[in-house]
């Protein structure tokens, strides 16, 4: 599958949808926050990763569900 970086914090704003129907890894640097305000679909028949740059030795600070998203994950792992 393939592999993403992300370096900064990223919002999904309230009148947007991120999708996800392909597997891949998204690597997320230290500190960096994903906050969903909108909707978040990750549906894949390959399993999407979330995970640190460096696991068990840089963190980042998680995905954030504010009031009013939606949130559907099938085949979805998260890892510190």
């Amino acid at each position: 599958s393939n592999q993403y970086l992300l370096s900064q914090d990223l919002k999904i704003s309230a009148t947007d949808t991120f999708i996800s129907s392909t597997g891949y890894t998204l690597a997320i640097a230290d500190n960096v926050l994903i906050t969903i305000e909108g909707n978040i679909r990750i549906d894949s028949p390959e399993t999407v990763h979330f995970t640190s740059v460096n696991p068990g030795n840089v963190y980042f600070q998680g995905l954030r569900l504010n009031d009013g998203s939606s949130a559907y994950f099938n085949n979805f792992k998260i890892k510190f």
